[in-house]
């Protein structure tokens, strides 16, 4: 029997069939175990304990899992037989903005083509390091692709800071808020992870799905040190939006735990900047450390 797996902008489905093989893929694909530790109120020492989560349910007989397993499980399945992919996710067509104020802009080369990776496979992260202009490559990106599209970040500082940015550089267009007691509905919309989750159904009825992109600022809190399920993780995958993508410093060593969340939701790096290369832009600086010992007088 072959397979054929659809994707969309945020889920796979795969048919249901009675070979429990097929369980097996998804199950090793779509679950992770992990180990965590308690006390022992008996012993009064910790114990360490085995948690296991499910990324994978069944709706309409099929298989529902995340987008970004999509190649894990397809290489598990060719092993039994053909495999094909079908797209059913929704046409998407930039419409350029050719905003006045990004015409002033002179982007770095890394820049521009996170932009254009992003804008080609529409799904992702881009790997820069802390002071590269992340926010700026968001802004190149929506010039490039239009309206309307959501910016997650995770707190209420980065909430602000960044819809200053985007009105500087966009303003004849609307920047809403949603978060901080605020649900302002614009053709940029700018919210925390918390407010986002709550507001899920308020926010894909505002454009009825049609959301061309959802940049996820931070994209590490998808999987906090605490706890693998998050609301930075159920927002991410509850945003019916055509372009996913992650910005983030720390996407996580790889092949850990909070690395595989997190690339369920976001797929894997799509551009990287190494400290080496943003060194030789002036953006990271050498540094030299000096340890010196004081010396003071005993009274």
């Amino acid at each position: 029997m072959s397979f054929n797996i659809e994707i969309d902008n945020s889920y796979c489905y795969l048919d249901i069939n009675k070979d429990i093989r097929l369980l097996n893929i998804i199950h090793q694909h779509c679950s992770v175990k992990y180990y965590y530790f308690i006390k022992d109120w008996k012993t009064h020492k910790p114990s360490k304990k085995l948690r296991e989560i499910i990324y994978y349910s069944t709706e309409n007989n099929k298989f529902k899992f995340p987008r970004g397993w999509l190649w894990d499980v397809y290489e598990s399945l060719i092993l039994l037989d053909t495999v094909t992919i079908s797209d059913i996710r929704r046409t998407f067509k930039p419409i350029p903005l050719h905003s006045e104020e990004v015409s002033k802009l002179k982007f770095y080369p890394y820049q521009d083509e996170a932009a254009r990776l992003a804008i080609e496979y529409r799904y992702g992260i881009i790997h820069h390091p802390t002071g590269s202009g992340k926010t700026i490559t968001m802004v190149n990106i929506i010039n490039q692709v239009g309206f309307p599209g959501i910016i997650m970040v995770p707190s209420l500082m980065l909430m602000y800071q960044t819809k200053e940015v985007m009105e500087k550089f966009f303003p004849e267009y609307k920047v809403g808020l949603v978060g901080d007691s605020e649900f302002d509905i614009g053709q940029i919309i700018v919210g925390t992870s918390d407010s986002l989750f709550l507001k899920l159904s308020k926010i894909n009825d505002a454009y009825k799905n049609t959301w061309k992109f959802l940049f996820i600022d931070e994209c590490h809190h998808l999987r906090e040190a605490k706890e693998l399920n998050t609301r930075y993780y159920d927002a991410s995958m509850g945003i019916d939006a055509s372009m996913k993508i992650g910005f983030t410093a720390t996407p996580g060593d790889i092949n850990t735990v909070k690395r595989r969340i997190l690339e369920g939701a976001t797929g894997g790096v799509l551009h990287y900047l190494s400290d080496a290369e943003a060194r030789e832009y002036g953006i990271i600086v050498d540094m030299e450390v000096y340890i010196l010992s004081a010396a003071c007088d005993e009274y």
